[in-house]
């Protein structure tokens, strides 16, 4: 990692192993393809090295709290939410309040008499050193501010340290009350960092992805010519590399031996 993206990291393990409750979420921001999905993925090994277990979830599509609320459960509970052990509604509701302690939007008195008593394992019931870790904000159908003010209440109210990663920009174009997002923002919003694209560490990557020595030989000999392109291109999409990278391949496979051998050519 370069020395941005490492001090952003670095950080979010001291902010997950906090004792007590930091009371506040983190934003990791960053246009799409910059490639927060694979840092917050590294992220998660090391707090899995550390014992600090984490629930990450992609919100793109998502359109209800009880669509969240179940892609918790299936995550927790991935044995109770499989089709042969699907369970009536309230008892996943009941198990999920238990596990989670978030609000389910209702009277708690109705929630309580309508519920079942379920005598959970320790193992199932204990989510308080968990890390919520909430993916594609702006891809998400539930309206920007509602969507805050329920990630909220896990920091506020539940202790629970969140992580968010958006395209901020994304969410402004989309929004427009500005005014309402930066209230909710500032209020759940502690600190927010920008991931930089780290090209050289994503071309390792995509170039261990080809099948064909060949094709990295030559891949490799033009890296520098790839890698001007990509900078001057100032577009900071890591996808549209690895898909040129891909393109390529699919090229030089079904060109001649005689074009792969002249330097102009390649």
């Amino acid at each position: 990692m370069n020395s941005t993206n490492q001090k952003i990291h670095s950080f979010l393990k001291y902010y997950c192993d906090l004792a007590s409750p930091p009371e506040y979420a983190v934003l990791i921001k960053g246009k799409w393809g910059t490639g927060k999905t694979w840092f917050i993925k590294n992220l998660i090994k090391d707090l899995n090295a550390l014992n600090i277990k984490s629930l990450h979830i992609s919100l793109y599509g998502i359109t209800t709290f009880d669509e969240i609320e179940m892609e918790f459960f299936r995550q927790l509970h991935p044995v109770l939410s499989s089709k042969k052990m699907a369970l009536a509604g309230k008892v996943l509701k009941g198990i999920l309040k238990t596990t989670l302690k978030i609000d389910l939007g209702k009277d708690e008195a109705i929630i309580n008499s309508s519920i079942p008593d379920i005598d959970l394992p320790d193992y199932l019931k204990n989510t308080e050193n968990f890390v919520l870790i909430f993916d594609d904000i702006e891809r998400c159908g539930i309206p920007i501010c509602n969507l805050l003010g329920y990630i909220n209440h896990f920091v506020e109210h539940d202790g629970y340290k969140v992580i968010l990663l958006a395209n901020e920009e994304e969410i402004l174009e989309k929004d427009n009350n500005h005014l309402s997002y930066e209230r909710i923002k500032e209020k759940l919003i502690g600190k927010t960092f920008e991931i930089i694209p780290e090209v050289d560490i994503a071309w390792e990557a995509f170039i261990s992805l080809s099948s064909s020595a060949k094709n990295r030989k030559i891949l490799e000999a033009q890296k520098p010519l790839i890698i001007n392109l990509y900078n001057n291109s100032h577009y900071k999409n890591l996808r549209h590399l690895k898909q040129a990278i891909a393109d390529f391949e699919r090229i030089i496979d079904a060109i001649s031996e005689k074009a792969k051998s002249n330097e102009n050519v390649l």
